[in-house]
This record gives structure tokens, sequence and C-alpha cells, in this order.
């Protein structure tokens, strides 16, 4: 009982700023994964609601995702993946994002490099990242220009093996790390 009120205060701390008058959005998300392939669906409050699918490899994982924003439909395909620096909590990672879709007039690539820090306390797993990205598009994939940057900070908690919760704030910036927009996601993991 201790462990679910102890889950349940975290979470609401976390979760309670998100409705504040500075937040733009929060998000609704839920993953299910397995050693090959993992399934997620977001539903921010605005936006579009993503269908993704992951499949992790030695070297890179990659994901398929449909996005769809009323009758706008979007499709991005991500390649990227983090790597533990050594034996510190310490994680570096890059990510190369390719998007097309109705939303824009050119297809999109971006690199998003990103170092963060996670370890694990007992059954929580408290994470800060941040990350810059830089974006070209179709026609000039060679030419890149500085694009967003980001912050993100949460908490995973394992409620059992197979199951757990995570709750995060991003706060996404522009290219000069100005004009803020923040975004609480609150999720669950189900393992199989």
């Amino acid at each position: 009982m201790k462990k679910t009120i102890a889950t349940v205060a975290i979470m609401t701390a976390l979760s309670t700023s998100a409705f504040a008058g500075n937040f733009d959005n929060t998000t609704g998300k839920i993953t299910l994964k397995s050693d090959d392939f993992s399934l997620s669906l977001s539903a921010p409050e605005t936006g579009a609601d993503q269908l993704s699918v992951t499949v992790p490899t030695k070297h890179v994982d990659i994901t398929g995702s449909y996005l769809r924003n009323g009758s706008i439909d979007d499709y991005q395909i991500k390649v990227g993946k983090d790597v533990n620096i050594l034996t510190t909590p310490v994680y570096v990672g890059n990510q190369a994002k390719y998007g097309f879709g109705d939303s824009t007039t050119k297809d999109t690539l971006t690199i998003e490099p990103h170092i963060g820090v996670s370890t694990t306390y007992n059954k929580f797993t408290p994470f800060a990242e941040v990350g810059y990205s830089w974006k070209a598009l179709s026609g000039s994939f060679t030419n890149f220009d500085r694009d967003a940057s980001y912050m993100e900070i949460g908490t995973a908690y394992a409620v059992t093996e197979k199951f757990s919760l995570k709750a995060s704030i991003t706060d996404t910036r522009d290219k000069d790390f100005d004009n803020g927009d923040k975004e609480a996601t609150i999720g669950a993991v189900i393992k199989f």
C-alpha cells in the first residue's frame, strides 16, 4: 500500500503542473513491448495522434510512425540508438528522422543528437535529457540548418516486472533556446 501511495504522489506531482496555464498540451501514451518489437499509441490533447512501431537491433533502433491530425496524414521513419557511457548513468544518442506527408510541402530530414542521465532507485528510474536538432529539406539534404532544442525530465516506476508507468515534461525550444513549448506525457508500458 505504501508503494501505491508513493506512486500516486509522484505521478500527481509530475502531472499537476502539466495543467498549468503555460503548458500547451498533455499527451497520454501506451506502449506494448516485446523483445522483438514495440507498438505505441500517443494521443495528445491537441495535435496529431501517433501510432508507432519500433524494431530494435544491435546497432540501431528503427521506428515507423503514422501521425493523423484531423484529415492530415503524416509519416516518419526514424533510426537511432542510445549508448551508455561506461559504468556511469550518463548516455548519449542520436536520431535521424525522415518526415513526409500532407502537412509539409517538402520532405524533411532531421538529425537530433542528445545526452541524458538515468539511474534506477528501487523501482523508480528518474531521468533528464537534453538535445538539439538540425533539419534539411528535400532537394537540399546536404544543407542542414539549426532547428530546435529540447529538455525532458521525468521518471518511470516499475509497478510489476511487466508493467510500468512513466511521466515526463518536455520543454521544446527554438534554435536559440527561446519560445518554449511545454508538454507533459503520462504513459504506461506493458511488456509481453
